[in-house]
């Protein structure tokens, strides 16, 4: 049974969401009221807090010597949270502040939340309202700068990485905001058009949201890493690789680039917010490719991959979970399956829609999603760099002894 949210608020502490977003330990100030500082791409501190009551959750709260604009002087983990909501991966899927805190305190809480669970407040088709997104707001330079291919090795990318996908990302900064930062941004583009629909943005450590207006109903983000330019590579694409976030469609590529033919592939992100229509229309442009499906390892993802596989057979899928069951309704079919069996392959097998052209390729368990596998990956390959360096310099210290 769900926990309920005063219970949840007892079983997450502000030390462990602070740590989620990058902030560290600051051992001088002692242990009574420890306090974290968070550091920017070029190491100067952003924020700092001060944590009351660090050893009772119930309890806990936040304060501040001198708070920046947009931050409280003190509070507590409610607080803390919405302060920094464009951070967390709930951002993009939660209907108002209050559902995002549910959210990241159920994920940080180790909730069991079934398939069905999650439906019931995440899986309906999200419309937002939006201004119009407006490109001449926005200061832009094509491939990342020293900060971008900071802000990417950090999140695993090496230099060769970075240059696979140099021509799909842009550096950018709205012209009125006060942020003197500037992040990268993956620009939302229908397929087949030129015309930047909006950004998915990222910044250091867990700073990501979407630019004002981003068409996230139509709209993604196309990486591609082949010859030429995706506009003269359209009718070669076989391959649309389909992933959550661009992070997990680059390290997708990055990780099995030697098994790929780049010139056939395009790597697409759908910002976190799935749409029938993006889908729809990566379809209608790529005609006949394959899809690829690069969803998180969760309960969420699934029920993604099920309204993908929907949507390449030419259906809109709709979905109702029941108090102990799901329904799935497309055309004039339905199908309903028991809570305790509820995945994609059930539902592939039940519905019997055709997976011909769908290819499900999550990451390889226990990670969450494919940037996770790269980052660890990348954080082992270093390890191994500094013991070879380290056997080395043995080696030569013996060499001399032995003369």
């Amino acid at each position: 049974m769900a926990s309920t949210f005063e219970t949840l608020k007892g079983k997450v502490s502000i030390i462990a969401v602070a740590k989620e977003l990058g902030y560290v330990y600051d051992r001088k100030e002692g242990t009574a009221q420890p306090h974290f500082l968070l550091k920017d791409v070029n190491g100067m501190i952003a924020d700092d807090i001060n944590i009351k009551n660090p050893g009772d959750s119930m309890k806990q709260g936040f304060w501040r010597r001198h708070p920046a604009p947009g931050r409280k002087q003190k509070g507590d983990i409610i607080d803390f949270i919405r302060e920094n909501k464009t951070a967390f991966d709930e951002y993009a899927v939660s209907r108002n502040d209050w559902d995002l805190v549910n959210r990241v305190l159920a994920r940080m809480a180790n909730e069991d939340r079934s398939m069905s669970d999650v439906l019931k407040t995440s899986m309906g088709i999200i419309e937002l309202s939006h201004k119009d997104f407006n490109l001449d707001r926005w200061e832009r330079t094509i491939g990342p700068d020293s900060s971008g291919e900071a802000i990417l090795r950090h999140r695993g990318f090496g230099p060769e990485a970075i240059e696979m996908f140099r021509s799909s990302i842009e550096m950018v900064r709205h012209k009125e905001s006060k942020n003197r930062f500037i992040n990268i941004g993956f620009p939302f583009r229908i397929p087949g058009d030129i015309n930047i629909k909006g950004y998915e943005i990222r910044g250091f450590g867990t700073f990501k949201t979407k630019a004002q207006g981003t068409d996230s109903q139509n709209a993604s983000w196309q990486g591609y890493a082949g010859s030429g330019s995706l506009q003269q590579s359209i009718r070669n694409i076989r391959h649309v690789h389909l992933a959550e976030s661009a992070y997990d469609a680059m390290s997708y590529a990055v990780i099995n680039k030697t098994a790929l033919n780049l010139d056939e592939c395009v790597f697409c992100s759908m910002g976190g917010q799935f749409s029938d229509a993006q889908v729809e229309n990566l379809l209608k442009t790529f005609k006949g490719a394959m899809l690829h499906l690069h969803f998180d390892n969760d309960s969420a993802g699934q029920a993604m991959e099920c309204r993908a596989i929907a949507l390449a057979n030419g259906h809109r899928l709709k979905i109702s979970p029941k108090t102990d069951s799901t329904e799935y309704s497309f055309a004039d079919r339905s199908v309903i399956i028991p809570a305790e069996k509820n995945d994609t392959e059930e539902f592939c097998k039940l519905s019997g829609l055709s997976t011909a052209l769908v290819k499900i390729e999550r990451a390889p368990y226990p990670h969450k999603d494919w940037n996770e596998v790269l980052m660890n990956a990348t954080a082992r390959k270093s390890s191994k760099d500094i013991s070879d360096i380290e056997h080395e310099r043995v080696e030569k210290r013996n060499t001399r002894l032995k003369i």
